[in-house]
């Protein structure tokens, strides 16, 4: 695990209320930040890909944009 890692559990599993609060206290006392999804997520010039990778959608250095060619 390291930054910006994403952990999920399924809120239907069995024992998913009992072992979470635990979970979320150890790692949050092993110097973890806990964060909604929506926080990790770039949300302007960005468009996430079918593999889940965050890409940027300014051009890249050195890039033209086409205009006045």
């Amino acid at each position: 695990m390291g930054n910006g890692s994403i952990i999920l559990f399924h809120n239907n599993a069995q024992h998913v209320l009992e072992y979470l609060p635990q979970v979320l206290e150890n790692l949050r006392n092993s110097g973890y930040e806990v964060v909604k999804i929506d926080d990790l997520i770039y949300h302007e010039d960005y468009h996430i890909d079918n593999n889940g990778i965050q890409i940027s959608d300014a051009p890249s250095a050195g890039e033209s944009s086409g205009e006045g060619a």
